[in-house]
């Protein structure tokens, strides 16, 4: 089952990637405007990022066995809300 899922989030990357390129050829890759095509390519190398992650940590193992640094605390959340969201959260101990 991981592995199909690793094929699929593979094979998307590739998809948006290819579709991307390709539509830049009538709308140019224009991050200031937001096309269509660039957003294509931005999803494409973003899931490509997140199936290596996937790949390697969830089928190969690396990083299984680290102990407290892979546990979810309050700190981690809040360091997500901080760094991975446009707008802070009130009491994310961010500002």
């Amino acid at each position: 089952e991981l592995k199909t899922k690793a094929t699929g989030l593979a094979v998307g990357a590739a998809a948006c990637l290819a579709l991307g390129y390709f539509w830049s050829i009538w709308f140019p890759l224009n991050k200031k405007m937001w096309t269509s095509s660039y957003v294509l390519v931005a999803a494409g190398w973003s899931l490509a990022v997140f199936t290596l992650a996937y790949w390697t940590m969830d089928l190969c193992g690396w990083g299984k066995g680290s102990g407290k640094s892979l546990q979810r605390t309050r700190t981690d959340r809040s360091y997500h809300r901080c760094f991975f969201t446009s707008y802070p959260t009130q009491g994310s101990g961010c500002m």
